[in-house]
């Protein structure tokens, strides 16, 4: 991540610099002012992502702890498993039949370009 922004520093202060043999130095100062401003606004959104996401990650931690001791206090948690493993089934057979259908519109492709040869 460094090395990336090391690059983009050094395509930046070429820039500035072609900017400045080519326009007055106002100009570019302005750009270059304009340009680290929405740096800055970048840096910023992404600590206040960081921290949201962070935020999530301690309700959901604190959503799992609550769900745990409410079903060992209401004795679920032997149901609960159960239905889990039932889900679990059910995603997996759904893939099974969606790489069934899959195969079947693959075959049928193929099929119909050996009718039209």
């Amino acid at each position: 991540m460094t090395k990336k922004l090391e690059n983009r520093m050094e395509k930046l202060e070429s820039w500035a610099q072609q900017m400045s043999e080519d326009n007055d130095q106002q100009v570019v100062y302005a750009n270059i002012n304009f340009l680290l401003t929405q740096i800055r606004g970048m840096g910023q959104e992404n600590g206040n992502i960081t921290q949201q996401a962070q935020q999530m990650q301690q309700a959901l931690q604190a959503n799992n702890e609550a769900l745990k001791v409410f079903l060992e206090e209401n004795d679920l948690v032997m149901d609960w498993q159960e239905h889990l493993e039932k889900l679990n089934k059910e995603m997996e057979n759904a893939v099974q039949e969606q790489s069934t259908t899959q195969v079947d519109a693959q075959e049928q492709a193929e099929d119909g370009k050996e009718v039209g040869e």
